[in-house]
């Protein structure tokens, strides 16, 4: 974080939107990175590069990171870890054979398994390269729900949050490059590039950013835009925001 980007090293770019039809947000990216790091060693974020991703959905600011002194009973900590703003790394490829528990959504603080698989989460993910060797260029289309009240028992005890047009949410996101095997050594390789500067996101949604739920540009025609996706997914929302 505060430091100039080499771009040789890693260089990425994001898009957000949101649909009112699905009631998802939809995020992609594209990265190059000349290290594409899934070997679980280092600590910091797993050992792992990820993106990670901070939502507080109705901008309340919360914190989404419950510690150990902050509750006497670990249930209740546990029933509040992420409960009103969410916070998870996204990895891939997904490898749940991997030396750890780590899947594509690590919800990292919480113990639910539903968060992310469909209809509350999915993702594309491609990889031109090969992973632990060398220069890749990723690919990566992200969906997934917000919630106000999250338990990690299940949907049916959390309450999803609706996105609404004109309303303002806080997001916020750090990639992080855990660079070569031969540099993982506990952190000191580890590099965490943000849209906010203030890494205290990875703990509350304070210093996360302001983003509008927009409308649609009326500017655009989406019935006249190409794309190998069906009529009615998101992906015409995303090759328009690429033109």
């Amino acid at each position: 974080m505060g430091h100039e980007n080499d771009e040789s090293n890693l260089s990425f770019r994001v898009v957000g939107s949101w649909s009112a039809g699905t009631n998802r947000l939809y995020l992609m990216m594209e990265r190059f990175d000349n290290y594409w790091d899934r070997n679980g060693i280092g600590a910091v974020a797993a050992g792992d590069d990820s993106w990670e991703i901070m939502i507080d959905a109705d901008h309340g600011g919360d914190r989404h990171f419950a510690l150990p002194d902050d509750y006497d009973d670990d249930d209740e900590r546990q029933r509040n870890q992420g409960r009103f703003a969410q916070n998870a790394h996204y990895c891939w490829p997904d490898m749940p054979d991997a030396n750890r528990a780590v899947g594509w959504k690590w919800f990292f603080n919480s113990k639910s398994t539903w968060h992310d698989v469909p209809p509350w989460g999915d993702y594309g993910f491609q990889l031109d390269g090969e992973v632990n060797s060398g220069e890749v260029t990723a690919r990566i289309e992200v969906m997934t729900g917000a919630w106000d009240d999250f338990h990690w028992i299940g949907p049916d005890d959390s309450q999803i949050h609706t996105f609404t047009e004109g309303n303002t949410m806080g997001l916020g996101w750090v990639v992080h490059d855990m660079d070569s095997a031969e540099e993982d050594n506990g952190g000191a390789s580890d590099g965490g590039w943000g849209i906010n500067p203030n890494i205290q996101m990875w703990f509350d949604c304070v210093n996360c950013s302001d983003f509008l739920l927009a409308p649609i540009d009326p500017r655009v025609d989406f019935s006249s835009v190409e794309t190998a996706v069906e009529e009615e997914s998101w992906g015409r929302i995303k090759a328009a925001y690429i033109q």
